[in-house]
């Protein structure tokens, strides 16, 4: 999954929605910030961009963190398949 924290594209907003839109970009930037960003530093304790987490979906309908990735920019990539693959 990708979380925009920036500005949310417009196609992840019904027709309805990106036809009152126009040229104002203010409700996507606002539900970047005010949801996407919030989730990012409640959730995960960060504001580091990017991050990459790999999540683990429950049958109860949780969410749980399988794993973190402590790098922002990936130097070393067998170090992150080796995360993507154990990320415990």
């Amino acid at each position: 999954m990708q979380l925009y924290t920036d500005r949310v594209p417009n196609e992840f907003y019904s027709s309805e929605l990106r036809a009152q839109f126009g040229s104002d970009t203010t409700r996507q930037k606002n539900d970047a910030k005010l949801v996407n960003d919030a989730f990012l530093k409640k959730v995960f304790n960060t504001a580091q961009l990017p991050l990459y987490v790999v999540l683990e979906p429950n049958v109860d309908e949780r969410i749980d963190v399988a794993g973190i990735y402590a790098e922002g920019r990936i130097i070393d990539e067998a170090g992150f398949a080796e995360f993507l693959r154990n990320p415990k």
